[in-house]
């Protein structure tokens, strides 16, 4: 069974979308859950049905948080479950491959050492928006791809996956894998990526499986959130997988990019600056 994990805030119309789009079941079947993130938003539960579940924990827990809901749900009913998290502004081509679950059932049984899998991802208009992501701890520069890149068997390794399309094999953790709940949004998927990845747990993208984005549908509604909460996750997860040298060195860098843009853009600067002050004082609780 494969369960899609979706998390709504405020957007039961791209949600909508999303189910809709999704490929008729064949072999194995599936199961949605939305997690409501939102729970104003009513409009929601005209998308519940028997295939369709939403699970409410009562208030905004964030991308990782609202994961983490769903996915001690779905573990506590199957613990082998592969877990397809999709962000709710994805959707399915209007044309998918045929037979599109039994391809992913494929590639997890040919492909028995691999835990945690992504797939390619473009635009509305086919542009690659993300096919694989490196990240290198000597410098704290996080890369993502945008080229498909040549694989002998359809998949690459790849450092880190985008949680915008993210599938996880639960039998292949000993324990049931969760995200970071610090990062309220942003850079929660490298951070898990990397942190099971350094367990041993083997990573990859394919490029036979492909889903559509639409990027920053959601977070553009409210730029001071989205900066603030980027700044923040930015800085968290280079104190957590950098050196102490090379974080100083980003987190000088980013609080003189951060001075400028208070003088020069005051709206982007402030939202930066505040992220940076929550980030010192997570860091600092006691000061």
């Amino acid at each position: 069974m494969i369960y899609i994990l979706t998390i709504n805030y405020n957007s039961s119309a791209l949600i909508c979308q999303l189910i809709e789009s999704l490929p008729e079941p064949q072999s194995p079947e599936y199961q949605i859950f939305i997690i409501n993130n939102s729970p104003e938003d009513e409009a929601i539960f005209k998308l519940q049905s028997s295939r369709v579940k939403i699970l409410e924990p009562n208030m905004n827990l964030g991308f990782g948080g609202g994961c983490n809901f769903g996915i001690s749900h779905i573990a506590s009913q199957d613990p082998q479950a592969v877990i397809w998290l999709l962000n709710p502004d994805t959707y399915f081509p209007k044309q998918p491959q045929k037979q599109y679950w039994k391809l992913i059932n494929q590639i997890w049984q040919e492909n028995s050492q691999l835990s945690i899998l992504g797939t390619l991802i473009e635009t509305p208009i086919g542009n690659i928006w993300f096919s694989q992501g490196f990240f290198n701890k000597h410098t704290g520069r996080i890369i993502d791809v945008q080229e498909l890149m040549p694989s002998d068997n359809g998949l690459v390794e790849t450092d880190w996956i985008s949680g915008c399309s993210l599938m996880i094999n639960l039998e292949k953790f000993k324990n049931c894998p969760y995200f970071d709940e610090a990062f309220f949004l942003y850079y929660e998927d490298s951070d898990f990526c990397l942190r099971y990845r350094a367990l041993g747990h083997q990573l990859a993208v394919s490029s036979e499986l492909k889903i559509i984005h639409q990027p920053s549908s959601i977070t553009n509604k409210n730029q001071y959130a989205k900066l603030f909460h980027s700044s923040f996750s930015y800085l968290y997860f280079l104190q957590r997988h950098t050196s102490q040298l090379v974080f100083l060195i980003c987190l000088s860098k980013f609080f003189l990019n951060t001075v400028f843009k208070l003088i020069t853009q005051p709206q982007i600067g402030r939202a930066k600056y505040d992220g940076l002050i929550s980030f010192i004082k997570k860091m600092t609780p006691d000061v």
